[in-house]
């Protein structure tokens, strides 16, 4: 918990203090990342938990070890992240994932 409150305070406070040195590229892309983030996080949210377990299942993994927890967190996010991506692209599933 307090991990997640600290990336969140740094993306918020890296965002609103821009740093003068960085290309106007690579703060484009940092916007577009932000806002493609923000547009697919609720459904992110909603279809996290069944990626994880289906994976945890899948490949028979322990749920309880750290560097399962490490490993899987981010290819958790990335699934999720893809299937949202999908489901926003079906008409009736779209108003669910909004």
């Amino acid at each position: 918990m307090i991990a997640s409150t600290m990336l969140f305070i740094f993306v918020k406070n890296a965002y609103k203090y821009r740093v003068k040195i960085i290309s106007a590229n690579w703060l484009n892309r940092y916007d577009k990342f932000i806002n493609n983030i923000s547009q697919y996080s609720f459904g992110i949210f909603l279809v996290h938990m069944l990626v994880l377990q289906s994976i945890i299942r899948l490949f028979k993994l322990d749920a309880t070890s750290l560097i399962t927890a490490i490993v899987l967190a981010p290819i958790t996010i990335v699934i999720s992240w893809l299937l949202t991506a999908v489901m926003k692209k079906i008409p009736k599933i779209n108003l669910l994932v909004r």
